[in-house]
């Protein structure tokens, strides 16, 4: 079975408390597959959904595709909302940004909220579509109105950080009222956005009753902030062994961003006792993310020796990888490492880059990185 995105398991668990179908009994089930078959939208969306989430039904991704594309076919707009988020995704369906994109166009104008910040992030970003901040904005407004925290925190963090000069402008006051409404319904990204946004005006109470919260839910830039403070005893007394807790679980909750910063206070027994094999472990997690400062890290380590057999053609290879960021520090270190490599080994690092390059994910830019 294919994973689903965090977005998307939000949105099926809250189509299915709206439903009340998370454990059928079987009475239920059977009336509404009835249903379903007659051609009832709603109960082919419910049976599908079922499907999706299990309880007393076996999962199957092949009939919660059937189900779902029968209903969508007869315009049920959470059917269309939720197979768009399928194909967005890769669920059961290959990934189809164009088809995606379209469903959700459909289930939008009928006022679906999901399916409008999925266009929202849509043409914010430019996923596989044209970078249009005016339609992103347009969509995600409304949702945002309705009280829809996802959207809500997009639209926050799109004013705190903007959009370039003649997109989208900052805009400190649309920030803090977005970010506000949606860490007030509990959404950790925008606590964690309305922290930096409050440290950054000087009130730093404010930003760390926040932080707090943000963290609290495993929120990992939080966490790895958080870890920051206790280690610089900025606002707490400083307390190694705290921060060392926090940044390991930002780490091993799959942030690259924190496995880097882990790997380093390992390498160099920071606030931690030194692990050399341990850090280059944690710089692997993070490079193979795509992580431009975890491959540099790896690439040095392989380079060097460090918590690994040396091995010149990886180091070479990751640190190539890294420089065509570009990456000024591995520009630096590449040229002494390949230069003592002989003929066969360039052409194996070569080999190899390439092989990497094509397996390596795009992180987005840090300010989507959570969308």
């Amino acid at each position: 079975m294919m994973n689903i995105g965090w977005r998307r398991r939000i949105v099926l668990i809250g189509l299915l408390a709206t439903t009340g179908c998370t454990t059928p009994a079987p009475s239920h089930f059977a009336s509404l597959e009835r249903a379903a078959e007659r051609g009832d939208a709603r109960a082919q969306t419910e049976l599908a959904l079922l499907y999706a989430g299990g309880g007393e039904v076996e999962p199957s991704d092949e009939k919660f595709i059937a189900w779902l594309s029968q209903a969508a076919e007869s315009g049920d707009p959470r059917a269309q909302s939720l197979l768009g988020s399928a194909y967005e995704d890769g669920r059961a369906v290959p990934i189809d940004h164009q088809t995606a994109i379209a469903l959700h166009k459909k289930a939008a104008h009928q006022g679906e909220s999901a399916s409008q910040v999925a266009l929202g992030r849509y043409f914010l970003f430019g996923v596989d579509t044209n970078f249009e901040p005016g339609r992103g904005l347009f969509w995600l407004r409304p949702a945002a109105e309705a009280g829809e925290p996802e959207a809500q925190a997009l639209l926050g963090r799109v004013y705190l950080h903007g959009l370039g000069r003649k997109f989208v402008k900052r805009d400190p006051a649309e920030a803090e009222k977005w970010l506000t409404a949606a860490a007030e319904q509990g959404f950790a990204q925008a606590q964690y956005d309305l922290a930096t946004f409050y440290f950054d005006a000087g009130d730093s109470k404010t930003g760390l009753r926040w932080l707090q919260q943000a963290a609290a839910q495993e929120q990992t830039e939080a966490l790895t902030m958080l870890s920051h403070r206790y280690r610089d005893g900025d606002g707490f007394p400083a307390d190694a062994a705290r921060s060392a807790e926090l940044l390991r679980r930002a780490a091993t909750l799959g942030d690259p961003v924190a496995q880097t910063e882990l790997g380093v206070a390992l390498r160099e027994g920071t606030g931690m006792a030194r692990d050399e094999s341990e850090s280059f472990a944690w710089f692997e997690k993070a490079a193979i993310q795509g992580y431009t400062e975890g491959q540099y890290n790896l690439g040095l380590a392989y380079a060097k020796g460090t918590g690994v057999d040396p091995d010149p053609v990886r180091g070479t290879a990751w640190l190539e990888i890294c420089a065509k960021e570009p990456h000024r520090e591995a520009i630096r270190a590449v040229s002494p490492v390949r230069r003592q490599l002989s003929a066969d080994q360039r052409e194996a690092a070569n080999e190899l880059r390439e092989q990497l390059t094509a397996r390596l994910p795009e992180l987005p830019a840090p300010a989507v990185r959570r969308w």
